[in-house]
C-alpha cells in the first residue's frame, strides 16, 4: 500500500517531454581516401578532416588514431613495415615509425595538395602534387624542395631507375625523363578530341606499361612514346597495381576490379561475386592474393583469393529502418545485400555480405524485413532480381544472424510477405506453393511445414503470434478493399476470419504475450485488443497519415514513428499520444523498439538511436500554488555547457476559477541564432502550475541559442549562450 501511495504522490510532480536518444555509431561509415593493411590483422585507413582510424583485429573494431592535422589524408606510403609517409591537402605530409600509431607533421613547402609519394633510393623521395608541382627530399622527409614541370595537377611518379622516371596527372600527356629530372619529355596518349586525365600508371619494365585513364585502360611497348587503347572499363578507373610482371589489377570508382594475366594485354573482372557496391578510392595488398579496398558510404572489403570473392571487413553507413534486437546487447539489421549483427547493444556492427548486388550477375539479393525471438531463432525475407527473374525467400538463422540456413521460396515470381518470430518457432507468410497467400511454420530442428491457404482474393499483409499457439493474421479482400483478420489458436493449423471494417490499409499488427495486440492502418488509426485477438475497438482515429511504425510493451505504453521523424508516447493504450523530437530534421527515422520500459532504439536513414532511460527525459512541477499569469524566467546556469534548466508558469485560463482550471497547449521552441527551429522540448496540453525543465545540448556547437514559450494567449523567447 506504502508503494502505491508514493507512486500517486510522485505522479503529479513529473511530465513526460523531450526525447533523450544517443546516436549509436555504427564505425567507421566515413569515406576513406587511402588503405594500408600491414598483414592480416593491422591496417589503417584515413578520412576527411585529418581522420585516421586503425584495426588490429582484421576489421572488426576500429578507433581513431590523433594526428597533429584536421586536413585529409590522401594517400599513404610506407617505406618498411613500421615507418611511412601519409599526404593530402594542403601540403600536407605525416610520418610514423609505428605503424600509423602517431604521426608527426613534416613540413612540405607546399599549399598545394599531394596526392601520392615514391621513393627512388634510401631517403630520397618525391611527391606529386596539385599545380605541377613535383616534391622531393634528400634527407628521408625532414625538408623537402619543389619543382614545377606541368601546368596541371600531378597524380603519380614511378622510377624505373635511377634515371628513367614517368608522371601521369590531369592531362592527356604522360611525361618522362632520362636523365633524373633535368629534363621532362611529353607523349599523348591519344588525340582524339577527349580530355580524359591518367589517375595512376605502372611501368613494369622501362618499355612495357599501363595507365589508367579514366574510363579506359592504356598499353604501351615502347617506354611512353606511344599508346594504345587496351580495355574499356566500367567506371571512372582510380588506381592501378602489378604484383609481377604479367599480373595486375585496376581498381575503378564504381567497381569491379579489373585483371590482367598477360601484362595488360586483356583485362577482364574476376567475378563472380566482384565489387559493385561503392565508389572505391584505394586498394591495397599484403601478398599476391590478400586485397583490401576502401570507398565511400565507410566501405572496407577484404579478399583472400585474388578477387574471387569478397567480405566487408569495415562499417557502412546505411539505413537502419529494419532491425530487431532479441536482448539489450544482441541484433541484426538488413538492409540491400547485408545482414549487420551486433552483440554491444548496437555500438558495433559486424557485416554479413549475403546477397550478390550485381545485375551482371544472374541474380541481385536484397534483405527487406528481420525478426528473431531470441539469438536461436530468427528470419529474415529477401528479395531475388534480376534481367529475367524476380522471387522472393525467407531465410531462417539460429545463430543471432550470423549465418542463415532454411530457405523457403525462391522460385519465379514466389512472394514473401511477413515472418514472425515467437519462442523456438518462426512463421511465414507469402505465395511460395500457391497463388493464395498461404501460412507457413518452422520449429527448432525442423523444416517448413504449409499450415493453412487464404482464399486467393484474401491480401493478407500482416501477421503476429502472442505465443507459439495463439496469433492473427490480417489483410484486406481485393475488390472491396474491406479489411478483415484471421485468428488462430492452435498454431496456425485453423484459422477464423472476421471482418474488420472500414478501407483504411492495414500497415502493422503488433501482438503481445499477455494477449494484448494493436494494429495500424493509414489515417493514423489504431486498432486494439485485449483478448488475443478476438475483439478489437479503435482507440484513435486522427484522420491524417500520421504514424509509421508503433511499438508497443504493454497494453498502455507505446512509442510510434510519425511521417515528420519525431517519436510519438503514449501511456494509456494509445487514445493520446505526446510528441517528442529525435533527430536531425534532415534524417529520416522509420523504426522504433523497446527490449523494456527503458532500452529502446529508433532507426531510419544512416542513423540509430539508443535510449536507457525510456526515450523521455521530464517537465517538473516546481510549486504548489497556481500562478496569477505566464512567465518565462531566465535559463540557469547562463552561460552553460551542456545542460541548463528552463523554468516556466501557465496560470488559469481566463473565465476559469478554482484548482481545476483547464489546460492550455504549450510550445517551448529551442531557435539558434539564424532563427532555425532545433528541437522542441515542450508540445502538449499542460495544466496551470509552475515548471521547470531541462535542455541537455551536448550534440550542438557553441553558440547563441533561443528559447521561446508558445502558448494562445502569451509568446515570450530569451537568449542563452552555449559554451564549450
Amino acid at each position: 500500500m506504502k508503494a502505491i501511495m508514493l507512486f500517486i504522490f510522485l505522479l503529479p510532480s513529473i511530465l513526460c517531454t523531450q526525447s533523450t536518444w544517443i546516436p549509436q555509431t555504427v564505425y567507421p561509415n566515413l569515406e576513406f581516401n587511402a588503405i594500408k593493411f600491414f598483414d592480416n590483422s593491422t591496417g589503417i585507413v584515413s578520412s576527411s578532416g585529418g581522420i585516421i582510424l586503425k584495426t588490429t583485429d582484421s576489421g572488426l573494431s576500429w578507433y581513431t588514431i590523433k594526428t597533429s592535422s584536421d586536413l585529409t589524408v590522401r594517400s599513404f606510403f610506407f617505406i618498411s613495415e613500421t615507418n611511412g609517409f601519409a599526404c593530402g591537402d594542403s601540403g600536407l605530409i605525416l610520418f610514423t615509425t609505428n605503424r600509423g600509431e602517431s604521426w608527426i607533421r613534416r613540413n612540405s613547402g607546399t599549399t598545394n595538395r599531394i596526392n601520392s609519394m615514391s621513393q627512388l633510393s634510401f631517403n630520397y623521395f618525391f611527391a606529386c602534387a596539385a599545380g605541377g608541382e613535383l616534391l622531393r627530399t634528400t634527407n628521408g622527409g625532414l625538408s623537402w624542395s619543389k619543382q614545377v614541370i606541368a601546368g596541371f595537377d600531378l597524380n603519380r611518379i614511378q622510377f624505373i631507375d635511377a634515371n628513367n622516371w614517368f608522371v601521369c596527372g590531369d592531362s592527356v600527356v604522360i611525361l618522362k625523363t632520362t636523365n633524373s629530372g633535368s629534363l621532362w619529355n611529353r607523349y599523348k596518349y591519344f588525340d582524339n578530341g577527349y580530355n580524359f586525365y591518367a589517375k595512376d600508371i605502372h611501368f613494369t619494365s622501362l618499355s612495357e606499361g599501363n595507365a589508367v585513364i579514366e574510363p579506359w585502360i592504356y598499353r604501351t611497348t615502347n617506354g611512353g612514346v606511344n599508346w594504345f587503347f587496351s580495355s574499356g572499363i566500367q567506371g571512372q578507373g582510380k588506381r592501378i597495381k602489378f604484383i609481377n610482371s604479367t599480373t595486375g589489377y585496376v581498381l575503378t570508382y564504381g567497381g569491379p576490379v579489373y585483371k590482367t594475366m598477360n601484362g595488360g594485354v586483356n583485362w577482364n573482372y574476376p567475378g563472380p561475386e566482384n565489387v559493385y557496391q561503392s565508389p572505391w578510392n584505394d586498394f591495397d595488398n599484403i601478398d599476391t592474393n590478400k586485397f583490401f579496398i576502401c570507398g565511400k558510404n565507410g566501405h572496407i572489403l577484404r579478399t583472400d583469393n585474388s578477387f574471387s570473392t569478397v567480405k566487408h571487413i569495415g562499417g557502412l553507413e546505411m539505413n537502419f529502418s529494419k532491425f530487431w534486437f532479441y536482448s539489450l546487447a544482441g541484433g541484426v539489421s538488413v538492409n540491400s545485400n547485408f545482414v549487420l549483427t551486433t552483440s554491444n547493444c548496437g555500438n558495433k556492427w559486424k557485416i554479413h555480405s549475403l546477397g550478390s548486388n550485381n545485375w551482371f550477375e544472374p541474380t541481385f539479393t536484397s534483405f527487406r524485413k528481420v525478426k528473431f525471438s531470441s539469438y536461436s531463432n530468427g528470419a529474415v525475407i529477401a528479395d531475388n532480381s534480376g534481367p529475367f527473374t524476380f522471387s522472393q525467400l525467407v531465410y531462417r538463422s539460429s545463430d543471432g544472424g550470423n549465418s542463415f540456413y532454411g530457405l523457403i521460396g525462391g522460385g519465379t515470381y514466389q512472394t514473401a510477405i511477413d515472418i514472425e518470430a515467437v519462442e523456438n518457432t518462426v512463421y511465414a507468410l507469402g505465395r511460395f506453393n500457391s497463388t493464395s497467400p498461404q501460412i507457413y511454420r518452422a520449429d527448432a530442428g525442423s523444416n517448413w511445414i504449409t499450415q493453412y491457404t487464404f482464399n486467393v482474393s484474401q491480401f493478407v499483409s500482416n501477421i503476429a503470434f502472442a505465443n507459439v499457439n495463439t496469433g492473427i493474421a490480417a489483410g484486406y479482400v481485393n475488390g472491396t478493399y474491406q479489411n478483415f483478420y484471421a485468428r488462430t489458436t492452435n498454431g496456425g493449423t485453423n484459422w477464423t476470419e472476421h471482418p474488420l471494417g472500414l478501407t483504411k490499409r492495414i500497415r502493422q499488427a503488433v501482438m503481445l504475450g499477455d494477449g494484448n495486440g494493436f494494429i495500424l492502418r493509414d489515417s493514423g488509426l489504431i486498432s486494439k485488443t485485449t483478448d488475443y485477438g478476438n475483439s478489437w475497438e479503435t482507440v484513435l482515429d486522427q484522420g491524417i497519415s500520421t504514424f509509421k511504425s508503433i511499438f508497443f510493451f504493454d497494453i498502455y505504453h507505446g512509442y510510434a514513428v510519425t511521417n515528420d521523424n519525431r517519436l510519438a508516447f503514449s501511456s494509456n493504450g494509445g487514445s493520446v499520444w505526446s510528441l517528442h523530437d529525435v533527430s536531425d530534421p534532415v534524417r529520416n527515422i522509420n523504426t522504433v523498439q523497446f527490449i523494456d520500459p527503458l532500452n529502446g532504439f529508433i532507426g531510419g536513414d544512416s542513423v540509430l538511436f539508443r535510449t536507457t532511460d525510456g526515450g523521455l527525459t521530464f517537465v517538473n512541477i516546481t510549486g504548489s500554488n497556481l500562478p496569477v499569469k505566464y512567465s518565462l524566467s531566465q535559463n540557469y546556469p547562463n552561460p552553460f555547457n551542456p545542460v541548463t534548466n528552463i523554468k516556466f508558469s501557465i496560470p488559469l485560463s481566463r473565465g476559469v476559477s478554482g484548482s481545476a482550471g483547464r489546460g492550455v497547449f504549450v510550445k517551448l521552441i529551442i531557435y539558434d541564432l539564424l532563427g532555425k527551429e532545433i528541437t522542441t522540448l515542450i508540445n502538449q496540453q499542460m495544466q496551470p502550475g509552475s515548471y521547470s525543465v531541462d535542455w541537455d545540448a551536448s550534440n550542438y556547437p557553441s553558440g547563441v541559442y533561443f528559447y521561446k514559450l508558445i502558448s494562445e494567449e502569451f509568446t515570450e523567447s530569451k537568449k542563452m549562450v552555449l559554451v564549450k
